[in-house]
């Protein structure tokens, strides 16, 4: 059984370094919609502290208890932690976002190399092979001049 060849057993290395490319162009997919979410739902929040705001002062002319103020106001408080708590989940998923940009670039720069390397060595063996035939072709020719000089 022949040996294969040196391109030959990189494409399994190329299949790998495929997989592992994709595998991290779906993290970094899921992660753009992540920070997509995120960025959606802080905006609803704050389309929905800025309705509540404005309906609330829209009464400012009616009388208003002390219970209804501190509920207003508790309420009101709530919303703008919940603002803040997803500032902050739009940042994680932000970071996670450029995490797995950097890793997708770095599985890409992998499988561009080794896809590289591969064209590379089928060239370097294509050399090879060409040099042999040529080197068995001028043996087969002295051969011959060699018979026919004995002649």
């Amino acid at each position: 059984m022949a040996a294969k060849k040196t391109s030959e057993r990189l494409h399994v290395v190329l299949k790998l370094a495929q997989i592992k490319q994709q595998q991290a162009a779906e993290r970094l997919a899921e992660a753009s919609r992540a920070v997509e979410n995120n960025k959606q739902q802080g905006q609803q929040l704050r389309v929905y502290q800025r309705e509540y705001n404005n309906h609330f002062h829209s009464y400012e002319q009616a009388p208003v208890n002390s219970q209804q103020m501190r509920n207003y106001q508790r309420f009101y408080n709530n919303l703008e932690e919940a603002v803040y708590t997803q500032d902050q989940r739009s940042d994680v998923a932000e970071q996670q976002l450029e995490f797995h940009r950097s890793h997708w670039q770095k599985c890409y720069g992998r499988e561009k190399n080794m896809a590289s390397l591969i064209d590379r060595k089928c060239a370097e063996e294509g050399r090879k092979q060409e040099g042999k035939i040529q080197r068995e072709m001028d043996d087969r020719v002295g051969s011959r001049l060699d018979m026919e000089k004995r002649r």
